[in-house]
């Protein structure tokens, strides 16, 4: 069906037949998406080389996680994973070769229509696998914009027929969708995946047969499939349909709805592919998908906006970050990545500069502070002599050049002002610092440094390297 309407990614039905590999290089589309050079970071010789040490690392942390607060309900999801097929044993640890990679499997909580939900996450890069997969494209889904576009065309078009009805909607989501992939013979060495038990207070190891959630190859090979399978629809159905993650969401006419759903459910069939038929929706005029609602107003107008339950859960996220003293880089980076899947859906730039501040807060070394506090930050900073900051970094720069000439090796910590042999002279009062050796600092050349990277410096201080004197 592929070859025959042109489609230009000719072998992905192949790897779906065979299963697709966790490590190594990611085959090529043949141009669907932006081509991009990604190289692996480790090879796959490395990876089973590292192989026990990693494992003996991992099992050690899923143990402590059996008293996790999530440790019950990720062991149960395993449990139903198992009844389903889609995962094997538990099996002995003296069943596992040497090279044989192990993933630590943990749970993440989320909102789902207002209800909460746990969703377990296989960490292929803990245990190096993920590192081994290489791309030579940007792997690129569609997104509401191209939503969007394909439903303002289609408006246009029945603008110009003269059609004054109003077109409806609907929505298609997947069952499990990477669970319906399959893994080639090759990649079952490296699907095996440490989940805690709660009752043993010891990890079990299972060994998974479909994709698992959190591997670099499982996004690329499911992105391949849900194109292939929009084509299919587009090319030799004539459907009006876009894929948007895992759900495909359906443009079509009043008159003739039924007779679409009869072909929608025939071609699920036909190649056997499972629905959510619990969130399968009948065609309307506004429809749900992934926290996002899309609602016809007219025959010439539609509206797309964040649901109100994702709105009123990241309120109350960003109330408790703002309300906490320190938040630390990895609950930045779970919130910026939170704000850009509902920033497409915020009129004006506001939020796109809004966001610029949060990612550099979220990519400073050691963290974040509330409210500008960036001390623990510039700490961490300090102590690991590395910054994304150009400013920054030129001070950190004039720092190891100095620990170098006295061979000194500085404690960072953060005291009180009590405490604090700098707090005095930040105040203009040098009285503890008499008879302490100090050292000569070029401090011309540095200010020169600072400016060139932000000239904007000289503008706020009045401060220049001409004007500094001795």
């Amino acid at each position: 069906m592929l070859a025959a309407s042109g489609y230009v990614d000719t072998s992905i039905a192949s790897e779906i037949g065979r299963g697709f590999d966790l490590t190594g290089p990611i085959p090529s589309s043949g141009g669907l998406f932006k081509p991009v050079v990604e190289p692996a970071t480790m090879s796959k010789e490395c990876l089973r080389a590292a192989a026990p040490a990693v494992r003996a690392g991992i099992l050690q942390a899923t143990a402590r996680a059996c008293t996790s607060e999530l440790a019950q309900e990720v062991h149960d999801l395993t449990q139903d994973e198992v009844k389903r097929g889609w995962l094997a044993g538990p099996i002995p640890l003296e069943r596992l070769s040497q090279t044989t990679s192990v993933s630590r499997r943990f749970g993440v909580v989320q909102s789902s229509g207002g209800r909460r939900k746990v969703r377990p996450i296989d960490n292929l890069s803990e245990s190096f696998i993920n590192s081994t997969v290489s791309r030579v494209e940007s792997i690129q889904p569609h997104g509401l914009d191209v939503v969007c576009a394909a439903i303002a065309h289609r408006l246009r078009v029945r603008e110009r027929a003269g059609k004054a009805t109003v077109p409806m909607l609907k929505i298609i989501d997947l069952l499990k969708a990477y669970k319906q992939l399959g893994i080639s013979s090759d990649a079952l060495q490296d699907a095996f995946l440490s989940v805690p038990n709660p009752e043993t207070g010891a990890p079990n190891v299972y060994e998974c047969l479909v994709l698992p959630f959190g591997a670099a190859a499982s996004v690329a090979a499911f992105c391949r499939t849900t194109m292939s399978l929009w084509h299919l629809g587009c090319a030799l159905l004539l459907l009006h349909w876009t894929v948007f993650y895992d759900d495909f969401i359906v443009v079509n006419e009043k008159s003739s709805a039924k007779h679409c759903e009869l072909v929608l459910s025939s071609f699920w069939s036909l190649l056997g592919w499972s629905v959510s038929r619990d969130k399968e929706t009948e065609f309307a005029y506004f429809a749900r998908a992934l926290g996002v609602k899309i609602c016809f107003q007219s025959e010439r107008m539609f509206v797309v906006e964040n649901t109100q339950e994702r709105k009123d859960e990241l309120n109350e996220t960003i109330t408790d970050l703002l309300s906490a003293q320190w938040v630390d880089q990895h609950a930045l980076a779970s919130l910026r990545g939170r704000l850009q899947f509902v920033e497409g859906q915020i009129h004006g730039r506001r939020c796109h500069r809004h966001m610029r501040v949060l990612s550099l807060r979220a990519e400073f070394i050691g963290g974040s502070a509330v409210d500008d506090d960036l001390c623990e930050a510039a700490k961490s900073a300090f102590i690991a002599a590395r910054t994304p900051s150009a400013q920054f970094g030129a001070l950190l720069e004039w720092l190891a050049c100095w620990e170098e000439k006295h061979s000194t090796f500085p404690w960072f910590e953060r005291v009180s002002s009590a405490a604090n042999i700098a707090d005095g002279p930040s105040r203009d009062n040098f009285g503890l610092l008499k008879g302490v050796q100090r050292d000569d600092c070029d401090l011309a050349m540095l200010i020169l440094e600072l400016q060139c990277g932000m000239p904007e410096l000289a503008t706020a201080s009045g401060i220049t390297a001409s004007s500094v004197s001795w």
